[in-house]
């Protein structure tokens, strides 16, 4: 599969002689279809796709206000839906056009005197997020991850749920996991991080549960300034906002007899570039799980932690003339500035401006250290 799917290969190249971009909003009931749903002309309309967020996919947009039929089909609390399609019309007259999610509508206001509806929608994490257990939800120890995650994923809708980590066959532990009826998607979050994955819904087909990708790989995308390049602004930024060199996870929770008990671990980056002895500067972080877990789990999780969170430390924030609707978070792309040469990072979010035909790019540096654990 080209990393350009499903735009034609040479949809970069194409892109670089000049395209007219194209998008498409359909809002509909999942009972009738879009099919006989409703085209809406936009005023404004942004697509966000964050690794570091859930929903992974975001809508954020405006339309005219229209007549109340409209207005009421824009319910969300009907299970509205809104399919966006985006793509091109190349220099010879060729469309190239595809779906690039279907998201759950969350909210329409109705402004005055701006006379208009803004629109936001969001990706079927939601759905999972939202569903509450009737009753806490107990698996035996011993119990796969994997299976654990298929469960929480599962609940609130039929779609398929895909397990590709290999490190899913893992055991949650020695001890029972208790699933608290608001706690789903937290442990959703928790069981990931704890084999180094991620848990996303793509946006079209059904969730996923994929291993964290530490390292860049094949570009996706070329990104550079210049006559012949598609980026019109540049940032570079180091700081510590979302960095940090030590992690502490901690499970806290009451056994069968009321007992508080606790479990924790930590992982650290010593000596690499940024490390705890190297800056003689450790900048942690502490995650709290209410429920049970083993000192193993929490070094796992720490680890996992550890890793997203030293790629956090540069980032680079790139304006591009030209969307590329086929870029998606963890992909790898090349950046080439005006000094310098050519840095490759992994996708951290992607902004596509859909009446503009314009997007934003934000990535993470990957970096490669020794990590030390213990409890």
């Amino acid at each position: 599969m080209a990393l350009t799917d499903p735009y034609v290969p040479d949809v970069a190249t194409r892109l670089l002689d000049g395209v007219e971009h194209l998008h498409r909003v359909i809002a509909y009931r999942p009972a009738f279809g879009p099919e006989l749903g409703h085209d809406l002309a936009l005023t404004t309309a942004t697509v966000t796709i964050d690794e570091d967020t859930a929903p992974r996919f975001m809508f954020n947009g405006a339309i005219g206000l229209g007549d109340q039929e409209l207005l009421d089909f824009l319910d969300p609390r009907t299970g509205t839906r809104l399919e966006v399609w985006t793509g091109y019309r190349y220099a010879d007259r060729t469309v190239d056009l595809h779906r690039l999610c279907d998201l759950g509508l969350r909210e329409r206001v109705v402004r005055r005197p701006q006379a208009d509806v803004t629109l936001l929608a969001g990706s079927d994490e939601f759905l999972v997020q939202d569903y509450t257990l009737d009753a806490p939800a107990t698996f035996a120890a011993g119990t796969a991850v994997g299976t654990v995650l298929a469960f929480l994923l599962g609940l609130g809708h039929t779609q398929s749920v895909t397990i590709l980590s290999p490190a899913a066959g893992q055991s949650i532990g020695t001890e029972p996991l208790v699933v608290q009826p608001a706690g789903v998607w937290s442990t959703v979050q928790d069981l990931t991080d704890r084999i180094g994955a991620v848990a996303y819904h793509d946006g079209l087909t059904g969730f996923y549960v994929v291993d964290q990708p530490d390292r860049a790989g094949a570009a996706a995308h070329d990104l550079r300034t210049g006559p012949r390049g598609s980026l019109t602004a540049t940032e570079v930024a180091l700081d510590l906002q979302e960095f940090a060199n030590h992690v502490l996870v901690e499970f806290v929770w009451r056994d069968a007899a009321g007992v508080e008990r606790a479990a924790r671990g930590w992982a650290e980056d010593r000596d690499g570039p940024h490390g705890t002895v190297t800056t003689g500067t450790r900048r942690g972080r502490v995650v709290t799980h209410n429920h049970a877990g083993s000192e193993a789990a929490a070094q796992q999780a720490a680890s996992a932690l550890l890793v997203r969170t030293l790629s956090r430390g540069r980032r680079i924030h790139l304006e591009g003339a030209v969307a590329a609707y086929w870029l998606r978070p963890e992909q790898t792309v090349t950046a080439t500035f005006p000094l310098g040469g050519q840095e490759r990072a992994l996708v951290a979010r992607v902004v596509f401006d859909l009446p503009a035909g314009t997007m934003s790019v934000h990535t993470r540096q990957p970096e490669t250290v020794t990590i030390h654990t213990g409890a």
